[in-house]
């Protein structure tokens, strides 16, 4: 199924986007916990990509506008 979304784009996750993901960690306070989310949000500000589709709400506290 995935095969057939031609617009989908994979995106590897580099060390900076980790040590990003640190720094995302302590501007917002958020658990380690999160640690995926954390590093999505490093990419995506990597990537100049300020909105996520998405049901997570934990994505609200972490500087992204979340849509669903």
């Amino acid at each position: 199924m995935l095969r057939s979304m031609t617009a989908l784009v994979k995106v590897e996750t580099t060390f900076p986007d980790i040590t990003s993901a640190v720094k995302i960690a302590n501007e917002t306070g958020a658990s380690w916990k999160k640690w995926d989310d954390l590093v999505i949000v490093a990419q995506m500000r990597r990537l100049g990509i300020d909105e996520i589709y998405s049901n997570d709400s934990d994505f609200n506290t972490l500087g992204v506008r979340r849509i669903f």
